[in-house]
């Protein structure tokens, strides 16, 4: 799986593609190189997303925002036309991958916010392939956390890692379903919009990928994050 993902490492694949959208993925091809993922000179037309599985390191292009399963899904696309689908830093789908979430469905997902002081939680149910697993229920909980001793975040400064706030996300499994290894995300909520700027999230136990926002952003000092409603 990943190592088609970093054959070629991304291209903008939107709605209706024309010749302009054919010289975008064209220059993104040339540009892009598995061994230079975060030295490479990146292309300002584009949007970007780190991914890395184990030592393995990608780069994905934003191809478009789309309204399913929610409105605001960012669709990124690899070389090879992987796609994954991220909805507030959530995985909500993907293909061409080894394991695939066809499709996600969520409930009432609370803010990051909500669970600063006590665990919330909310349903998903999802499609898997392979084994034609449909409708996967599970809820999941939402602990906030500290920063793990380790991860995978790159080219931010340690005073923007500071500033992040780090929560976890667990599987309580419903029927049929098997729990997934815990997912940790690490958020800026800096500004009124929660910003998940980093993520580790399992598709299975044998298939976990991270997420980061690329180039790395700066993250506000906490003093403007103390005048945010709660």
């Amino acid at each position: 799986m990943f190592r088609s993902l970093v054959a070629s490492f991304a291209v903008a694949i939107l709605a209706g593609c024309g010749s302009s959208t054919t010289a975008l993925i064209d220059a993104a091809r040339q540009q892009l190189r598995p061994a230079a993922a975060e030295t490479a000179a990146l292309n300002p037309a584009l949007t970007y997303l780190r991914l890395t599985n184990g030592k393995a390191v990608a780069l994905l292009v934003l191809g478009y925002l789309d309204d399913e399963p929610q409105p605001g899904t960012a669709v990124w696309y690899s070389g090879d036309k992987a796609a994954i689908r991220l909805w507030r830093g959530r995985l909500a789908g993907t293909g061409g991958l080894d394991t695939d979430w066809r499709a996600v469905r969520f409930g009432d997902v609370p803010t990051w916010r909500s669970a600063l002081s006590a665990p919330a939680r909310y349903r998903r149910e999802r499609d898997v392939m392979p084994g034609y697993a449909i409708a996967v229920r599970e809820d999941v909980e939402i602990v906030h956390t500290t920063a793990p001793a380790k991860s995978a975040l790159a080219g931010m400064a340690t005073e923007d890692i500071a500033r992040l706030t780090w929560f976890e996300e667990r599987t309580v499994p419903l029927g049929q379903a098997g729990g997934l290894p815990v997912a940790r995300f690490a958020v800026d909520l800096s500004g009124a919009v929660e910003r998940v700027v980093y993520s580790e999230q399992c598709l299975s136990a044998a298939l976990c990928l991270t997420f980061q926002i690329w180039p790395a952003p700066v993250v506000a000092a906490a003093a403007a994050r103390q005048t945010l409603p709660r």
